[in-house]
């Protein structure tokens, strides 16, 4: 029977192939003919999603000049640059090792050094790939959970064409469409927004979910290490990824409780190996440090998780209990689908509440608006595995003559939905590829003639040659470092941030009112050149919400330009190293924000006090810098870049503290000149996360080592034992 053969495919080919069992020749044809289907069926989803986005593969960058994918085309020129130490260009400073995810710039790199790919080229047939190939990853997963290869192919037909849910939902999100029609929301978040590792981690999410299957099935080590891989490449890309996957274990294991295929006790072992083998994986780029920032934005979703206890997690317990019972009741042998009703309804529930709370935007997963995506591929799932069941239910009748009845009605239910959504993407595939063009076929033709590149440029002329940092709003700031490396206020990537102060400051400059305590900000951050934005300015963005006085006032303007306006501040003295009274600088208290002005003045007062003495401050490489320079009792030296553990004094004897505003201050043991190396090195803490990857692999090498090949019945090892 249909229903049989289906179901079996994957379980008995993998259990043939891994027993080292030889195929009969009665299953020779089945073998063939199942590689051949799912070849034509894949190769198909594949060829259908390359029409979808065939210009994605040619030139540099996107048409959408507000698209963030320069930041991660910036990431890995910066890595090809000095990709190991200290990052001074963004956010007052900060170390290599919190920077972003690596998958997606690492992967860039070697397109560039393999291939000789410009960075933004390399970028487009990366992310391009991968839009291709997440519906054949999905029609994989799809296929396991459900056992039939009907309902996932189905699957990923939806999740190559069909509009996101929630365009029904929030008009947000209908109206966010590059060709003013339905379209794949996975499409716009690429195409228009650059989320590259959002849409590259959209590849390792099912097949994360295909092995995690799988090795709750069997139970064996292979299937573990094949699961703690795709989850360490989700966690790897974005974090997204990493947050769907964590809903994607909660529901596959509600789903094996309903289902009785496994005790608690069982499952939360299991669990458990993933979780140490994973870590183990990724400890190398997860360290204490890049945690400690990467996941800072979490804690919006934390809190509203906290303010539900305790009746609104007694609510929450209720109705998964209530559900638990129903579906345990009614669902139990319908396979597949418990995990995908719960994989659907927390991701969905998680968006909906997002966009249903108004001006709220209560978040119950960091960045719940992001989860589109997700909830559209967990519909698909669930479509798929609807589909499958019914498509098996229906053929598994009849006998003799009345099978044939049986298995033509079948047909209609899977050529139906497969039609009808071949044909909506024909439609698509007619409108959308034009928007996949690069910028050279727009009426910018390059990015050396936009605003952005203009800008970049005068702000290199007016600081080349000083340690000033300039304020670039909005997409200037962007942009900036692509172009030239002046250091800025901001950056790319606030995750990357490890000084606490730069998105206070960049508040009070863009919206405050008080050009005092404005001017005293740019000044702590040692910022000699500003652009302000005028109303004919080509910044997509316009973040400034003041009028031009708020800077006229007190700075002096040095150029216009088409709507943009340069302003010099007068900076006391602009090198990054100034002599300051150490029990002065000690005795100023953190200001509690960016508007106040008791902490704020007097920092200003101290780093200007002695601003006649000059300390020398040059720049060997972005990790290694030379300080000379002559201080009496009681004087130190502030250096202007984020202080970090990882800071080492070299040719002298100096100590060193954080300040209020969370520069470097170092203290010398005994007054007089110096002559001194100020080297950033990786603090012990990212060296850990080294060693337990290490361990880890060391681990798994072992582990494989001791099973010899071919390899034994995974049902009979337990993963761990």
């Amino acid at each position: 029977m249909e229903d049989q053969t289906e179901s079996q495919d994957l379980t008995r080919l993998t259990t043939q192939v891994e027993t080292g069992q030889l195929l009969k020749a009665e299953n020779v044809l089945g073998f063939l003919q199942n590689i051949i289907i799912v070849f034509v069926v894949v190769f198909g989803i594949a060829y259908l999603n390359y029409l979808l986005v065939r210009f994605w593969f040619i030139g540099d960058f996107s048409q959408n000049m507000g698209s963030i994918e320069i930041s991660y085309i910036q990431m890995a020129k910066f890595w090809s640059e000095n990709g190991s130490g200290w990052q001074p260009q963004w956010y007052l400073g900060h170390p290599w090792s919190v920077f972003y995810t690596p998958v997606l710039p690492a992967l860039e790199l070697f397109l560039h050094n393999l291939l000789g790919f410009s960075f933004g080229h390399a970028y487009r047939v990366i992310t391009g790939t991968a839009y291709i190939f997440v519906p054949v990853s999905l029609f994989f997963f799809v296929w396991q959970v459900s056992k039939s290869k009907s309902g996932a192919m189905v699957a990923a037909l939806f999740y190559s064409f069909l509009p996101s849910v929630m365009a029904f939902i929030a008009s947000g999100i209908a109206n966010d469409t590059l060709s003013a029609g339905l379209e794949p929301r996975r499409f716009a978040i690429l195409v228009r927004w650059g989320e590259g590792p959002h849409t590259l981690s959209l590849v390792f999410i099912p097949l994360f979910g295909f092995f995690l299957s799988r090795y709750f099935e069997r139970r064996g080590f292979v299937d573990l290490l094949l699961t703690s891989i795709f989850l360490a490449l989700c966690a790897l890309t974005n974090a997204i990824a990493l947050w769907v996957a964590g809903i994607l274990v909660f529901s596959m294991v509600l789903a094996e409780l309903i289902e009785g295929k496994s005790e608690f006790i069982s499952v939360f072992k299991n669990v458990l190996y993933l979780g140490f083998m994973t870590f183990g994986l990724i400890a190398f780029w997860y360290n204490l440090q890049f945690m400690s920032t990467f996941f800072s934005e979490g804690s919006d979703a934390l809190n509203n998780w906290l303010a539900l206890i305790p009746w609104g997690f007694l609510v929450m317990i209720f109705i998964f209990g209530v559900s638990f019972l129903l579906l345990k009741k009614f669902a139990r042998k319908i396979v597949g689908l418990p995990f995908a009703i719960y994989w659907f309804v927390i991701i969905f529930g998680i968006v909906y509440v997002y966009y249903a709370s108004g001006d709220s935007r209560l978040e119950y997963a960091p960045q719940a608006l992001r989860l589109n995506t997700e909830a559209d591929m967990a519909l698909a799932l669930l479509f798929g595995v609807l589909v499958s069941r019914l498509f098996l239910w229906v053929s598994a009748f009849g006998k003799g003559a009345l099978k044939y009845v049986t298995v033509t009605f079948a047909s209609i239910i899977f050529i139906i939905p497969a039609g009808f959504i071949i044909f909506f993407g024909m439609d698509l595939i007619a409108r959308l590829p034009k928007y996949t063009e690069s910028i050279s076929k727009s009426q910018i033709q390059a990015v050396e003639n936009t605003p952005e590149f203009r800008v970049s440029q005068k702000l290199w002329e007016l600081t080349r040659g000083t340690d000033q940092r300039v304020l670039a709003p909005g997409n200037y700031g962007f942009w900036l470092n692509y172009f030239v490396p002046t250091p800025q206020l901001r950056g790319a990537l606030f995750q990357s941030s490890t000084n606490f102060w730069p998105d206070h400051f960049y508040w009070q400059l863009t919206f405050g009112s008080d050009p005092q305590i404005g001017l005293a900000l740019l000044k702590i951050a040692n910022i000699g050149k500003l652009v302000y934005t005028g109303v004919g300015s080509g910044e997509i963005y316009k973040d400034y919400k003041m009028d031009e006085r708020k800077f006229s006032n007190v700075m002096t303007k040095v150029g216009e330009d088409r709507g943009d306006v340069y302003y010099s501040v007068p900076l006391a003295n602009d090198s990054m190293a100034k002599l300051v009274k150490v029990d002065e600088i000690k005795s100023i208290k953190k200001a509690k924000n960016a508007i106040d002005s008791g902490p704020i003045f007097a920092y200003v007062s101290a780093i200007e006090k002695n601003a006649d003495k000059k300390i020398d401050f040059e720049r060997i490489s972005d990790s290694k810098y030379k300080i000379s320079g002559e201080v009496g009792e009681g004087e130190g030296v502030l250096v202007q870049q984020t202080y970090d553990a990882g800071w080492k004094v070299r040719g002298g004897d100096f100590r060193k503290f954080k300040d209020s505003f969370d520069f470097l201050v170092l203290v010398p043991k005994n007054p007089g000149k110096f002559n001194v190396e100020l080297v950033y090195s990786k603090p012990f803490g990212v060296y850990l996360g080294y060693i337990l990857t290490v361990f880890t692999l060391g681990f798994i090498v072992k582990r494989l080592f001791n099973i010899k090949i071919p390899f034994r019945k995974s049902g009979s090892q337990v993963a761990g034992a």
